[in-house]
């Protein structure tokens, strides 16, 4: 059995945001090492390898003292915090419910965590941008995200909570939505256009694909050393939008051009976002191992089967 299986087999994980791009996958891959998962989710749909699904508004006290309340005769081992507000743009129109999920549901996530008969390792999803953006001009995003690194560092520090908290680079794979550069890139060229539109094309980015993400978050669960650890999950390599790009038109013998759309700039992004993989590949022995092409290619391939649309 190996090292990963031996420590998820018959434990009790939450997955927090289990309805989610990552979330599906997460659950999946820790039932699949016999785990036995509960999803959170707003939308409690059915999730492929969770027990039970359950509706979890964490912006709302009433409804995160209701779904926890269910745990108590469950002596969880794992939780996930993937629950968030995660679109820049509508973080800027609309920064207080960012906030109020960002920053203040973490919170509730925390010190209900905290009550459990048996203190979880809680795993927070936060992003590179947060180590590598000007403070002075982040986005509602990014600072609701730096809140919720706070707030978990206080808990680990004076509430004796083991967390971990992950930093992932940009995450893309089959089935994304089409807020992401990459899925957007891919169906516009899927579809025949004549003239891609994006955002800045030389913008670098540390692209890492899905699964390599999941086996990052799980590697870093089962580490206890991690707890009170900052790790990024990334590929510690970054890529041009433009090269990006070229990549994609090469597997779909795409001929058409990239256009930038205002709409698409953001005027204070970084020209150039790399993760810093050494902490997380020493202490987890963890590494990305899907490269950008292959990746793409799994992508398409994907889609052309009809089981992963693109947007």
């Amino acid at each position: 059995m190996s090292k990963v299986a031996s420590r998820l087999s018959g434990a009790h994980a939450l997955v927090i945001g289990g309805g989610g791009y990552i979330g599906r996958r997460l659950v999946s891959k820790l039932h699949s090492f016999g785990a036995m998962v509960t999803s959170f989710d707003l939308n409690p749909a059915p999730v492929p390898g969770a027990m039970t699904c359950t509706a979890c508004d964490i912006s709302s006290d009433d409804s995160v003292a209701q779904a926890f309340s269910r745990l108590k005769d469950h002596p969880f081992k794992y939780v996930f915090h993937l629950a968030a507000q995660k679109n820049i743009p509508d973080s800027i129109k609309d920064p207080a419910t960012t906030f109020a999920i960002n920053a203040g549901g973490t919170m509730r996530v925390l010190a209900a965590c905290q009550k459990l008969s048996t203190m979880p390792h809680v795993i927070f999803i936060s992003t590179y941008g947060v180590g590598l953006s000007d403070v002075s001009s982040e986005s509602p995003y990014l600072t609701s995200k730096r809140m919720g690194e706070m707030l978990v560092r206080s808990y680990f520090t004076h509430g004796g909570l083991p967390a971990t908290i992950c930093r992932l680079a940009n995450v893309y794979g089959p089935q994304q939505s089409e807020e992401g550069v990459i899925p957007s890139m891919l169906k516009q060229m899927m579809a025949n256009v004549g003239e891609l539109r994006l955002g800045n094309t030389a913008a670098r980015r540390d692209f890492i694909y899905i699964d390599d993400v999941v086996s990052g978050l799980i590697a870093a669960a089962i580490e206890p050393g991690s707890a009170g650890k900052i790790l990024d999950l990334g590929t510690g390599k970054s890529t041009s939008v433009a090269d990006v790009v070229d990549i994609a038109s090469g597997l779909l013998h795409f001929n058409g051009k990239a256009s930038t759309e205002q709409s698409r700039m953001r005027s204070q992004d970084s020209s150039e976002l790399v993760a810093s993989v050494e902490p997380m590949q020493q202490l987890c022995e963890w590494k990305s191992v899907v490269d950008l092409e292959e990746g793409l290619r799994r992508v398409i391939a994907a889609a052309n089967e009809g089981v992963g649309r693109i947007g």
